[in-house]
């Protein structure tokens, strides 16, 4: 498993966030509810279960190998989170948001308080309260650093959607039905929306993907949303991989399809036939990942490295004007000694089909830089912990 541990309890400090407690590394939970975080993109989807992934926490730990002039960081007692972050292979530049923070220095009071102070201007005062008080040395040959990753993004949607004050029902893989509010458009509204959403796949039978664009205000920062149906996906990765391709493929703006012995025509863009409707989501967690923490490394004659607690604090939401993402990565390391058809087709004369895009199941939305490999978040949303529910 390559989970979190826990982070149960509302506490002052973080402002209905939570506080860290002690359980098994094999039995990671989240704050009041599953919401559960992952470092590894292969973890397997478990049915009512969300779950929420950012390569961040893998920036962080490519910083450490980097501070170690590294390739790979193997762990005793053995830590498979350690060797699948070790195998991960991705173009960080063109994943992570361009004012993405990387710290990885030798530990000192003033490193500790330049890294509070931007934390504290891009994220705000909680992300900074994860710099604890600096702790000198308590043994001779003790050796300490820190290593911190944190980014923001703030994009919005270029035309905001329509608040839906009536909650729809949203289904769980498990049967369970939650009244969730969301957002989203139709009629008129719809077809007012052009590029800005567009139709990466559509089976016609409930498995689809949507393209969203996102105005980020920086034109070196080209930003989308896709939300996805998983079909036969039972992880991110696979399904990442495929809206990877389908992000890279031709568009097809007009084609014809076939539905019940019937043909229409069937565009890539809203209309004003069509109807979409996305729940509100958002997440905060405090997460610890034990598979990391207190483990030795790169082990020597003259000592060996050990990694105190690995934290990651999470915050996203959706909701009609646009995203929020903000992810604050800290690694602790010390050091003892012993003494991270491309061709539309022409059907103008066919009936135009009307699509309609409910998302009240379990669904996938990944947030993507424009030439990026990877997301740089990916929500699994299967339940109520991340919907705005109805009481």
């Amino acid at each position: 498993m390559k989970r979190t541990v826990s982070l149960n309890a509302v506490s002052a400090f973080f402002m209905a966030c939570a506080v860290l407690h002690s359980v098994s590394p094999k039995a990671p939970a989240q704050i009041s509810a599953p919401v559960e975080t992952t470092l590894d993109v292969a973890e397997p989807f478990r049915d009512g279960v969300s779950l929420v992934w950012s390569p961040n926490g893998q920036a962080a730990w490519d910083s450490l190998k980097a501070y170690h002039k590294v390739d790979k960081i193997v762990m005793r007692p053995r830590s498979v989170t350690a060797e699948t972050l070790d195998a991960f292979k991705w173009d960080q530049s063109k994943v992570l948001p361009p004012d993405t923070l990387i710290f990885a220095e030798d530990d000192t009071p003033e490193f500790r308080e330049r890294v509070r102070t931007a934390l504290r201007k891009q994220v705000g005062e909680n992300a900074a309260r994860l710099i604890e008080p600096y702790e000198p040395p308590t043994v001779v040959g003790m050796k300490k650093a820190l290593i911190v990753t944190s980014f923001v993004a703030r994009p919005k949607f270029p035309s905001s959607f329509i608040p839906d004050t009536n909650p729809k029902r949203f289904r769980d893989r498990k049967g369970n039905a939650f009244q969730a509010y969301g957002f989203g458009t139709q009629g008129k509204h719809a077809g007012s929306h052009g590029d800005n959403v567009r139709v990466l796949a559509d089976d016609l039978n409930d498995q689809f993907a949507l393209r969203f664009t996102f105005y980020t205000g920086d034109d070196r920062d080209r930003q989308c949303m896709v939300l996805s149906t998983p079909g036969t996906h039972q992880d991110f990765e696979s399904a990442l991989k495929d809206i990877k391709e389908l992000l890279g493929k031709e568009r097809i703006p007009m084609k014809a399809v076939e539905k019940e012995g019937k043909r229409w025509r069937y565009t890539d863009t809203l209309s004003p036939n069509d109807e979409l409707w996305l729940p509100d989501i958002h997440a905060t967690t405090l997460c610890e990942y034990p598979d990391l923490s207190n483990k030795r490394y790169l082990e020597s004659g003259g000592g060996y490295w050990i990694l105190g607690p690995v934290k990651q604090l999470l915050n996203m939401r959706l909701n009609h004007e646009g995203a929020l993402v903000e992810t604050t990565f800290v690694v602790p390391p010390t050091f003892l000694s012993s003494g991270a058809d491309k061709n539309a087709v022409p059907v103008d004369q066919l009936p135009l089909y009307p699509k309609r895009f409910i998302f009240d199941r379990p669904f996938i939305a990944s947030f993507w830089r424009e030439g990026a490999d990877w997301p740089y978040l990916a929500c699994w949303i299967d339940g109520p912990e991340m919907l705005t529910v109805k009481k």
